[in-house]
C-alpha cells in the first residue's frame, strides 16, 4: 500500500470522524431522527452446501463444494466500529466505521472485497480488498445499500468499484423469505487483473491475448430460511449472475452467467 493510498484513507476517516461529531451534535438536538444505528453482534454456525454452473472454462455443467464448517459473524460497537461477514440475505459487508445516520440513512467508511481472486490451473489471481463509502437505506422490510470504493488496497491499480443491491424481505409466520436484485461496475483497472490474459501468458501461453475493459455484472437471488427452533436455523437460496461482454469475451469464461443454489442449517448464538 503506497503513500499516496495511506494518506487518501487517513484523510477520508478524519472526514469521517468530523462526520461523526456533527451527526452526534445533530442528534443532542434532536435534528436527525437515528434509525438501525445502535450496536448489535451475532454469531453463527453451521454446514452449507451448493451446487453452481462453473462461469470459468470447465468440463462440467454443474459443480458442487460443501462447507462443513461455516462461520458468520458481525458486531457493531457504540463507537460506529463494526464488522461483518456473510449473514444470509444480505450483501455489501465489510469492515468500516458508521459515521454519519440521518434518518433512514446511514453512512460508512468501509473496507470489502471487490472481486476474489481466481485458480486457472498452475496460475492465480489475487482478490481485489477495497477501501471506500457505503450508504444503507432501511424502508419497510426493504434494505437498499450502495458501495463506492475508488482505492484498492493490494493492488497498485485501483480502479473504480461501484455496487447497489435492494433486498426486499418478507416474514411469512416462522420463514423469513428474501429476494435480491444487484449490479456491479468494474473499471478496466480492475477487470485487468482477473479477466484479461497477459497477467496469465507466462503459465498459459494456449490463451490468446485479451485485455478486458470495464465490465457489469448484475445479480439476482431468492431465498429463505425457517427457524426450527430456537438455535436451529434452516436456509436455502437460488440465484442468478449475468455478465456483460468485457467479461464473457475474456478465453477463461464460456458462460453468460452463473445460476447456484444452496441450501444449509445454522447454529444461532
Amino acid at each position: 500500500m503506497t503513500i499516496k493510498k495511506i494518506t487518501l484513507c487517513a484523510y477520508v476517516l478524519f472526514l469521517a470522524l468530523s462526520a461523526k461529531n456533527l451527526s452526534a451534535s445533530e442528534n443532542e438536538s434532536t435534528l436527525a431522527p437515528q434509525n438501525e444505528s445502535q450496536a448489535y453482534s451475532f454469531f453463527e454456525i453451521g454446514a452449507v452446501a451448493r451446487a453452481y454452473t462453473p462461469l470459468f472454462n470447465s468440463r462440467d455443467t454443474f459443480e458442487t463444494d460443501s462447507q462443513p464448517l461455516t462461520l458468520r459473524f458481525g458486531i457493531k460497537w457504540d463507537n460506529g466500529i463494526f464488522m461483518n461477514f456473510g449473514n444470509f440475505g444480505t450483501r455489501g459487508n465489510g469492515v468500516g466505521y458508521n459515521f454519519y445516520d440521518y434518518g433512514d440513512w446511514e453512512f460508512d467508511a468501509i473496507v470489502h472485497l471487490g472481486l476474489s481472486g481466481i485458480e486457472i490451473g498452475r496460475t492465480a489471481s489475487v482478490a481485489d480488498f477495497r477501501f471506500g463509502l457505503r450508504a444503507t437505506h432501511y424502508s419497510d422490510n426493504g434494505v437498499f445499500r450502495m458501495i463506492a470504493s475508488p482505492v484498492s488496497i493490494n493492488s497498485d491499480d485501483d480502479g473504480f468499484y461501484l455496487g447497489s443491491w435492494y433486498v426486499k424481505n418478507w416474514q411469512i409466520r416462522n420463514w423469513n423469505i428474501h429476494a435480491i436484485t444487484g449490479a456491479s461496475y468494474f473499471s478496466a483497472d480492475i477487470m485487468d487483473n482477473r479477466y484479461s490474459t497477459f497477467f496469465f501468458i507466462p503459465e498459459r501461453p494456449e490463451f490468446p491475448n485479451y485485455k478486458a475493459g470495464q465490465g457489469v455484472v448484475l445479480e439476482f437471488e431468492v431465498g429463505a430460511s425457517y427457524a426450527l427452533n430456537r438455535d436451529w436455523v434452516f436456509e436455502a437460496s437460488l440465484g442468478q449472475t449475468l455478465v456483460s461482454d468485457a467479461i464473457f469475451d475474456s478465453p477463461f469464461v464460456d458462460k453468460r452467467g452463473q445460476t447456484y443454489a444452496s441450501v444449509g442449517i445454522m447454529y444461532v448464538f
